[in-house]
């Protein structure tokens, strides 16, 4: 009990299982060995919004192949399309939810894992905007899930199909010419 306690005010503890569960993390994403159950991934469902009936919803329930290949992937598919609803057109959670595995990890540890009064700071400030943000973050880490999901697809067809619905969700690139400006020499 006293373990408990003193890790949570012991930055240096925090820091390494930080580091630990990063480490974890990205051993997981570039590790080909590991196939992971798609049945047990949980994706968090939105919290700013209602969920919608909408044509991507059903572009996803009619992928057809091999039900124990497919029901897990439609199910990742509709939890990221539930979450795409609320966050897909909002242009200030467009930076979130483009984040990539390095920058989501960043951005966790600074939004949830930091100091502790910052962070309370942060969330009383934030008001119901709390809500839109952690839905920014469920659909970047479930546009990584997937990504993965895609590399371990063996049938051509799931897979093209996957990726036409997951380029339809995934947000534009952060560059000067998506933002409208002029790149000078």
């Amino acid at each position: 009990m006293y373990g408990i306690i003193d890790s949570f005010g012991n930055e240096n503890v925090r820091r390494r299982k930080r580091a630990r569960r990063e480490k974890e993390r990205h051993d997981n994403s570039i590790s080909n060995t590991h196939i992971p159950s798609w049945r047990r991934v949980a994706i968090s469902k939105p919290l700013s919004g209602p969920l919608q009936n909408t044509e991507l919803r059903f572009r996803i329930s009619q992928i057809d192949s091999a039900p124990d290949v497919v029901g897990p992937v439609i199910s990742l598919l509709l939890a990221v399309e539930a979450l795409f609803q609320n966050v897909g057109g909002s242009r200030r959670l467009e930076r979130i939810a483009s984040l990539g595995h390095a920058g989501l990890v960043d951005f966790r540890a600074r939004f949830v894992e930091g100091d502790p009064r910052v962070t309370r700071a942060m969330r009383e400030g934030l008001g119901t905007s709390l809500n839109a943000i952690r839905d920014a973050i469920a659909f970047a880490e479930g546009l990584l899930l997937v990504d993965r999901c895609i590399e371990m697809v063996k049938d051509d067809a799931v897979r093209l199909e996957v990726e036409a619905i997951a380029s339809m969700m995934r947000p534009p690139p952060e560059t000067p010419l998506h933002e409208g400006h002029l790149i000078s020499n």
